[in-house]
């Protein structure tokens, strides 16, 4: 699949531009890249123009400039990416943290045709922690602001043996641990630390909406959640979300995790989407 590079101003952010029709303009979740996701796209392709970039610092090596990498630069960058491709129709959506950028950019202005949250979540309180991650947040806070401990973790970023290890103990009893841990190795070990501290430290803090202003957007909404999601309180963010989208619904589909572990499989890609992509066809024709 060919990559197209989108010229930032703090360096190029390569993108998947792939199918005909209405575009879906779709953000990746944190510990993703496009690669990790090539069969949905391949899917989804068959029915949309998918347009997917990679996150800067997660998936590819541009920057902001200085700035941290929090998800009010992200939205800004591809409210800019969105406004230089020229797309005046399109759906926007995004996984877990892409839904979140998804969000931000609507509150920065963008207006999309619809909007699809992939496992969207609203505040820090509402992850639930796996039991191999609850030792490192301690040790992420710290980090947020020591630099010695943000050198540290560069280090252990560029341990592939260390990180394999790693990876290993954390998914000791997956059946597909061979494919798991050179899978989640690669994305591990190509994310930049200072990213990884930073979106890390916002999303276990945030409150994505605070105060008691109601933004009351009517776009065409739909939540998609994992059915008994082992990470995310996705209750308490749909009530949540049902206050400042005035159309919005819910779908739950049937995964084995919050995020693949290891490469997508057609038969997941399928479970995943099949009842998505009639509805965002539903929404795009209102």
């Amino acid at each position: 699949m060919k990559k197209n590079i989108y010229q930032s101003a703090h360096g190029d952010v390569p993108y998947v531009r792939m199918g005909k029709g209405t575009s879906l303009f779709l953000i990746l979740g944190f510990n993703s890249d496009i690669d990790k996701f090539l069969p949905l796209v391949e899917y989804l392709s068959k029915y949309f123009e998918v347009i997917m970039p990679e996150l800067p610092g997660i998936g590819c090596k541009a920057t902001f400039g200085g700035k941290k990498y929090v998800t009010g630069e992200y939205a800004c960058l591809y409210g800019n990416m969105i406004r230089d491709l020229h797309l005046s129709s399109y759906v926007l959506g995004g996984f877990c943290l892409g839904g979140i950028i998804t969000i931000e950019m609507v509150k920065q202005g963008i207006v999309p045709k619809a909007i699809l949250l992939f496992e969207t979540f609203t505040a820090g309180s509402m992850i639930r922690p796996l039991w191999f991650q609850r030792p490192l947040l301690p040790l992420v806070r710290l980090a947020n602001t020591s630099t010695w401990l943000r050198s540290k973790l560069s280090s252990i970023l560029a341990n592939r043996p260390l990180i394999e290890r790693f990876v290993r103990i954390a998914f000791w009893n997956r059946k597909d641990l061979d494919e798991v841990v050179p899978y989640q190795t690669r994305v591990m070990t190509m994310m930049n630390a200072h990213a990884v501290i930073d979106v890390l430290n916002e999303v276990l803090t945030f409150q994505l909406f605070s105060g008691k202003k109601i933004y009351a957007w009517d776009i065409p909404t739909v939540s998609v959640c994992i059915t008994h999601d082992p990470m995310l309180d996705m209750d308490a963010s749909y009530k949540e979300l049902t206050k400042h989208f005035s159309h919005i619904s819910r779908i739950y589909v049937d995964f084995d995790d919050h995020a693949p572990r290891g490469p997508m499989s057609k038969q997941q890609v399928e479970s995943l989407l099949n009842g998505v992509v009639p509805q965002i066809q539903k929404m795009v024709r209102v």
